[in-house]
């Protein structure tokens, strides 16, 4: 079974990212064989990680932006060399109608399609490629009911949750200390935590403004933000300069390990104005961190209990109020979960996902070919 994947992000440490190099990355591939299509770009960073997904290639087309015409092209000529059985698109909007009908024009019968979000930036053209988007598929995924309402308007998909690899993440007392140490994180201080790209709907402006309202009532908290540079992040650490919370804000950049310093973490947030379902949600539970997260988020992302939903149509005191409830003496608790046997039985452990997709796979062969 050959498959091409695809994703319209730069491939760094974003969430959709993550996921499809994990799917890859813990699919049994005995009998499948998987490519991937670069089309905005590869953070260096990221190196490793996609080498461990275990790609069969990696093809370099970061044009999609620059010539639509080109990439289509090639991708059409791509899927005819290689004669897939299955295009795997991700995103979360209908211009992966681009993709969608260079499969169909190069004959691959099963065109997949797997919604990450529950909203998109270019709405103008997502409705209007929406009728080719819809006539163009095959199969639908979703990482939430959210994201499957938005983006397959009413018709039948499959919901794959965003597991995680929960060893990595499970929680370690010394790891939590060393990189408490790095991190110059006194006794008492509460870190917080965000990872996010910095673009607009992650709410980091929003974030700011919370952080400096609870600063103003205790300096014992530090807010430490990880994430892709985007859009917004220059006027964030504007924002942050000009409040006079360079000492107490650190920007972070991205990292190839997260999962260590989640661990000296004592509560993450995440403002968002939408989302289909954060993995990095996944990842701090995994970790047995307290969360809180706009209630725009689906409820699905609380797996057992670990995380507190605030609203970002109230002003910033709800999640004043809730982060002035946060300490750092709950280490014990986070000790004792066992997070590999819930995250297990309720459907996040990574190994599994990736196992359901392959079945997937295979029952959309075999959908798509009693259709001939």
């Amino acid at each position: 079974m050959k498959v091409l994947m695809t994703i319209p992000v730069k491939i760094g440490f974003d969430g959709m990212t993550k996921q499809i190099l994990s799917y890859s990355k813990y699919m049994d591939k005995t009998d499948v064989s998987i490519d991937l299509v670069s089309c905005r770009g590869l953070d260096e960073k990221i190196e490793r990680q996609l080498k461990e997904a275990d790609f069969a290639h990696v093809y370099r087309m970061e044009y999609r932006d620059t010539n639509q015409f080109k990439y289509f092209i090639n991708l059409v000529k791509l899927m005819k060399k290689n004669k897939y059985d299955i295009i795997h698109t991700n995103g979360q909007s209908a211009t992966l109608a681009v993709e969608l009908l260079a499969a169909k024009i190069s004959g691959c019968r099963v065109r997949i399609v797997h919604a990450h979000s529950s909203q998109c930036k270019h709405i103008k053209i997502h409705n209007i490629l929406k009728p080719l988007f819809m006539a163009l598929y095959t199969d639908a995924i979703a990482c939430s009911k959210k994201a499957g309402d938005w983006l397959f308007s009413g018709e039948k998909y499959w919901i794959l949750n965003n597991g995680v690899d929960v060893k990595l993440f499970q929680f370690n007392n010394e790891k939590r200390n060393e990189y408490r140490n790095i991190l110059k994180l006194e006794k008492g201080e509460v870190a917080i935590g965000n990872v996010a790209a910095f673009e607009p709907w992650k709410n980091h402006k929003f974030l700011i403004e919370v952080f400096d309202g609870l600063h103003k009532i205790d300096k014992k908290y530090k807010l430490f933000l990880f994430g892709i540079d985007g859009s917004t992040k220059e006027d964030i650490l504007k924002m942050i300069d000009e409040k006079k919370l360079q000492n107490v804000v650190i920007y972070m950049g991205t990292t190839d390990h997260i999962q260590d310093y989640i661990q000296a973490m004592d509560v993450m947030v995440l403002p968002s104005l939408y989302e289909g379902f954060p993995v990095t949600a996944v990842e701090w539970q995994a970790s047995g961190v307290k969360c809180i997260l706009s209630d725009t988020i689906t409820k699905d992302t609380d797996i057992f209990g670990m995380v507190d939903f605030a609203p970002i149509d109230k002003g910033i005191q709800p999640w004043i109020e809730k982060l002035k409830n946060i300490d750092n003496d709950y280490i014990e608790e986070r000790m004792n979960i066992n997070t590999s046997e819930i995250f297990a039985k309720e459907g996040f452990d990574i190994r599994k996902n990736a196992e359901d997709l392959k079945s997937f796979y295979y029952r959309a062969i075999q959908k798509n070919r009693k259709r001939k």
